[in-house]
């Protein structure tokens, strides 16, 4: 995909690259639950054919994770308390912020 991406169609590479992981738990109790709004209207009442396979859900999360060993400038950023739970919105966006101080030398 690398070589696809950035070698063949010359796609500029991001100088990072991050990946918010959240509790698989908390991924799966938002996609079982009805979700509606006017964000949703292009489903036309029907459900998202990726969001309802939750095994494909929890592929595509384990590829994320493992981009994190063969790409220094993409991170993985844990979304959850130590206990596993979803973290704090606030919390999140101090673990963001550190992420990117490391990456600007700051």
């Amino acid at each position: 995909m690398y070589r696809l991406e950035y070698d063949y169609f010359k796609i500029p590479k991001p100088d990072l690259s991050i990946f918010l992981d959240v509790p698989f738990d908390f991924t799966v109790s938002r996609l079982t639950n009805d979700r509606l709004g006017s964000d949703r209207e292009y489903l036309r009442g029907n459900i998202d054919i990726h969001e309802k396979d939750l095994s494909f859900q929890e592929r595509v999360r384990r590829v994320y994770l493992r981009q994190e060993e063969n790409d220094s400038n993409f991170k993985v950023i844990s979304c959850a308390k130590e206990n596993g739970e979803m973290a704090q919105p606030d919390e999140i966006f101090q673990r963001i912020k550190f992420v990117l101080k490391q990456h600007l030398g700051l």
